[in-house]
């Protein structure tokens, strides 16, 4: 159970650097920390990492992965986030 324990915090501490480095733009770190995070992922949980995140977070990765950073909108009136 220790080692399961370990695996799951370190995949929340990469989950968290993964958020910081796409709020900031970071490619390199997104890269880094999305390949990291998917390993560990289907690892920890024998699931395929693309089923459980949601599309537009798979997106936004993806897009900063192959070098097409998504354009973010806020719409002013509910404050909620659209790639474009």
């Amino acid at each position: 159970m220790g080692v399961e324990n370990d695996k799951v915090k370190e995949l929340l501490l990469i989950k968290s650097n993964l958020q910081t480095a796409l709020e900031t733009n970071n490619r390199e770190d997104i890269i880094r920390y999305f390949n990291e995070f998917k390993a560990l992922y289907e690892e920890v949980t024998s699931k395929k990492f693309e089923d459980d995140i949601p599309e537009e977070k798979l997106k936004q990765i993806q897009s900063v992965i192959n070098g097409t950073v998504a354009e973010t909108v806020v719409k002013e009136d509910t404050g909620e986030e659209i790639l474009m």
